[in-house]
């Protein structure tokens, strides 16, 4: 790899939104051909000035750890369903399709999922009546304003990918006007990892692009080209 490319890689790099959700002239192709490179060096990165507001993400955080905050036999009463909206347990789930890592032990954390419906004719909602939890109180409410949002902040990436590839801008609007998303409230206790032990363990995330809000408690890793 050119030293470059190879220096670029030990950090994640910060991609700012402000320009082109402004319509300032060039910033969406400017944007975009930063955002290229990225993906063609680190593949991750963290955007600024994305639009969605701090006070929605810190209520969304809140909403979050009131539900786990909760005893689990109530969180049990949304428990997971087939099609995988509602609550899963503290090592509920395994991580099973990566090749970085052998181990096959339960993840260390509980989540709620939420996931769009889509419906005979062609729209899509939430749709999980059953699987909302009564409590904490107004938790449904907060939880599509949130979804909402980074539905929203999915559209506007969509431009930047496309042109990222020397496509049209609008070249996903059509492909993607009804997106297959899904929401997730994930709680990682404090924990003493064993041997093969994590909070949730080594992946390649298989959809579009995941967004992910960042806990004032850091624990995210990424594994970069170097290893």
């Amino acid at each position: 790899m050119p030293d470059a490319l190879m220096q670029a890689a030990d950090t994640i790099p910060v991609l700012d939104l402000g320009p082109y959700r402004e319509g300032a002239p060039g910033a969406l192709d400017a944007t975009a051909a930063e955002l290229r490179r990225v993906c063609e060096t680190v593949g991750f990165l963290t955007i600024v000035n994305h639009g969605v507001p701090a006070s929605l993400i810190d209520e969304t955080f809140a909403a979050a750890v009131a539900f786990h905050a909760q005893p689990l036999d109530i969180k049990m009463r949304a428990k997971v369903d087939s099609d995988m909206r509602g609550y899963v347990p503290l090592r509920g789930s395994t991580t099973r399709a990566t090749a970085l890592t052998e181990a096959r032990k339960p993840n260390e954390n509980e989540a709620f999922f939420m996931k769009r419906q889509r419906q005979p004719d062609g729209s899509v909602d939430l749709g999980m009546p059953d699987r909302w939890p009564a409590e904490p109180a107004g938790f449904g409410d907060t939880a599509l304003r949130y979804y909402d949002a980074m539905d929203g902040l999915a559209q506007r990436l969509l431009p930047l990918y496309a042109r990222a590839l020397d496509l049209p801008a609008d070249f996903f609007a059509t492909l993607c006007d009804r997106p297959l998303t899904n929401l997730r409230f994930t709680h990682y206790p404090p924990a003493d990892y064993g041997a093969d032990e994590y909070g949730l363990a080594p992946h390649t995330d298989s959809s579009f692009f995941t967004l992910l809000a960042q806990n004032k408690v850091p624990g995210l890793q990424i594994r970069t080209v170097e290893g």
